[in-house]
């Protein structure tokens, strides 16, 4: 069976295939935006601090990034996988772990187990022995952000990646050319008409890749005869996925991939990158250049998006770039 079989409708293939895989796998490699500061200036003040924002940053890279599309089996060579340009999760166990910039990017709410850890306001310093589960774009991230003795992979599998099929992609890129026409209007028309509809295009938007991590129920809660609330089996798992679109793989890609974009801004800026919110970073003092560079590099790939998609360029130009929002008098977090 070729590969578009799972871009015409058949998304059970791109879940786990047990509800237990499911929730192990949401608990465990499922992460969120990337939110925290360097330990040292927590309580202090800084002046010129400039902050950098990401122009809608989840659908950016849904449009730009290609994601798992095949069901993920298990291999033993994990990282040639990754070498191949496949999508590849693992488990690994890592020993005398550390950080190697001021920057500690691994949750302890993602850290299965660890022995001797050092934890820097929720996030690991380091540690004697870690276990983490990894997707290959949380694996480049460790990269460049820490270092260790040993890895042992404990298990791991892989798919094939494509981009987000055409019904997702455009959908996306309709949301984002009526919510830019609509944030233009607004500048001169304040109306509350034009707002409500701004923010009702703003959170469809974002629900293109809300969606993607739903929680899946498979319990209910009910109110029984004796007047309690009661939890009780609901539909079986394999029901439930049957009606499905999207694949919670593509929503914890969707993160990985923005925690990449922003990491990787702060891995070139050093101690200068103060603190990241999500889809920005607070940079001490003018890093221009820097922000270009990533910039021109988002908006070649928007080129080849537009290109592939039928978009027009000029509308799509900066989606997924780094918006100077202004300098800060007073800084402090």
């Amino acid at each position: 069976i070729g590969n578009e079989r799972y871009y015409t409708g058949y998304i059970p293939s791109l879940y786990q295939q047990t509800v237990k895989e499911y929730n192990y796998t949401m608990r465990w490699l499922f992460r969120g935006g990337y939110t925290h500061a360097q330990t040292k200036i927590c309580g202090e003040i800084y002046n010129n601090v400039t902050s950098w924002d990401l122009t809608s940053a989840y659908p950016a890279v849904m449009l730009q990034k290609s994601y798992p599309n095949t069901p993920f089996i298990m291999t033993e060579t994990p990282l040639q996988d990754i070498e191949n340009g496949k999508a590849v999760i693992f488990t690994a166990e890592f020993t005398n772990i550390t950080a190697v910039t001021p920057h500690t990017v691994e949750s302890k709410h993602k850290c299965i187990d660890y022995q001797n850890a050092i934890f820097e306001n929720g996030r690991l310093y380091s540690a004697d022995k870690l276990i983490v589960m990894l997707t290959e774009i949380d694996y480049k991230i460790y990269q460049q952000f820490y270092k260790w003795d040993s890895m042992k992979i404990l298990y791991a599998k892989s798919a094939y990646k494509k981009p987000l099929p055409d019904y997702l992609t455009q959908a996306i890129a309709f949301f984002y050319r009526r919510k830019s026409e609509l944030k233009k209007q607004l500048k001169t028309d304040k109306s509350e008409a034009l707002q409500k509809e701004y923010l009702k295009i703003k959170g469809m938007l974002n629900s293109c890749y809300g969606m993607c991590v739903s929680r899946l129920n498979t319990t209910d809660i009910v109110y029984n005869d004796c007047g309690e609330w009661e939890e009780i089996e609901g539909k079986p798992y394999a029901e439930i996925i049957k009606k499905q679109f999207l694949s919670p793989y593509w929503g914890i890609y969707v993160t990985a991939y923005c925690r990449e974009r922003i990491l990787t801004a702060f891995k070139k800026l050093g101690n200068n990158a103060l603190y990241g919110d999500t889809d920005s970073v607070k940079v001490l003092g003018d890093f221009s250049e820097i922000f270009d560079n990533i910039n021109a590099e988002i908006m070649e790939m928007n080129r080849k998006i537009c290109t592939r998609l039928k978009l027009d360029y000029d509308l799509y130009r900066d989606i997924g770039t780094f918006d100077n929002e202004g300098t800060y008098s007073k800084f402090k977090t």
